[in-house]
């Protein structure tokens, strides 16, 4: 491997800037992140009756590969990363956005339909849901944008099979593609189009294309060089090659970043009253939002689910509004609030709802 390493550098250098990376969930597998036909990829184990070990993308980080690339953007050895991940990794590394597309979307990110305000989540929008009315939309989130004169629904923007690519992304590849020296493939099986056949038709116009992955791909006999090894072992070799110092991924100023977006905000726990049937509603809300409305907020930026216990039974509260009601109040309601951070344990308070007064929970510890 070192060997055909060390070929790899002297073709970035040669290539640079020229350098253009197409990436797929093998770069992210070192992150517990499966891929889909790897040994232990999701297809792979679904075919036999199993099911991956991993985490939520929640909680992945940047790999060393997705942090290599980095530094090769910074130092000028690569001019563009095209990626089909949809983790959100590559974004969360740091690379600059205008040299970036990312052809099947990102798990954390929703767009305006009306505007097309981008809003990049802590979270999985397409697993946590808004309070909006449901539409028949698919893509939709049930939240809405909050720019000045706005308040479209937002989507997210996950590319499903049979779908069209974002415009954007599509014509950045393409161009950046058209203009590469070194077409260099990480962790992708080659079988999806169009991503597959950019770095195709940099070898067709006779340029070299590298590919960097475990299993056998059916553009083999295309590539100028093949890389049969896990993407991490690669990318360390190949940058002591060049020279080239990995960034750091600042892992404790990502935590803090997570606990600053859960703990930043104001959170009570109320209740009203329904003056025709005398049931109590119990709900979670913010100070920030909900103003002088009374409106409950369902804390959909920081908060996974709620429970509710009263008389002896609980109500696990998974979409907003974070309310329920209680038809004879006979004693104090406990309520746990769950992060979506979810190495962060739930804050837990009691209310009485038979006090009028509101009890106010500071998410800063």
């Amino acid at each position: 491997t070192m060997e055909v390493v060390s070929e790899l550098a002297e073709m970035a250098r040669s290539a640079a800037p020229r350098v253009v990376v197409y990436t797929g969930a093998g770069i992210s597998t070192s992150a517990s992140i499966p891929d889909f036909r790897g040994p232990n990829g999701l297809w792979t184990l679904q075919a036999e009756g199993k099911l991956p070990e991993s985490i939520t993308m929640e909680q992945a980080v940047p790999t060393t590969s997705h942090m290599a690339l980095v530094g090769m953007l910074q130092q000028g050895m690569a001019g563009c990363i095209v990626s089909q991940n949809v983790d959100g990794l590559h974004r969360r590394s740091g690379v600059p956005l205008d040299r970036f597309a990312e052809l099947h979307g990102n798990a954390f990110l929703e767009l305006c339909r009306h505007c097309g305000h981008e809003y990049e989540r802590p979270f999985d929008v397409c697993e946590h849901h808004g309070n909006g009315a449901p539409t028949q939309e698919f893509h939709d989130t049930g939240r809405r944008c909050v720019q000045p004169g706005c308040s479209g629904s937002l989507r997210n923007t996950i590319i499903n099979f049979g779908e069209q690519l974002p415009q954007r992304d599509l014509e950045l590849a393409w161009a950046e593609t058209n203009k590469a020296e070194l077409a260099l493939v990480i962790g992708t099986s080659m079988t999806v189009a169009p991503a597959c056949d950019m770095p195709l038709s940099v070898a067709a116009r006779g340029k070299q294309l590298v590919i960097v992955n475990l299993q056998p791909t059916p553009a083999d006999e295309q590539a100028t060089l093949l890389v049969q090894a896990e993407a991490d072992v690669v990318m360390e070799q190949l940058m002591r090659e060049l020279g080239v110092p990995i960034p750091c991924f600042d892992l404790e100023g990502f935590k803090g970043a997570i606990e600053a977006e859960a703990y930043g905000i104001e959170f009570f726990v109320g209740h009203s009253v329904d003056p025709d049937s005398d049931h109590h509603r119990v709900f979670v809300s913010s100070e920030t939002i909900k103003g002088d409305t009374g409106a409950p907020w369902d804390g959909e930026d920081v908060v996974h689910h709620v429970e509710f216990t009263a008389s002896g039974s609980t109500v696990d509260v998974r979409r907003a509004p974070f309310a329920f009601v209680l038809e004879e109040v006979t004693e104090c309601v406990h309520v746990k609030v769950f992060l979506l951070n979810q190495t962060l344990a739930p804050v837990e308070l009691v209310v009485d709802p038979l006090d009028a007064s509101q009890a106010k929970m500071h998410f800063i510890r």
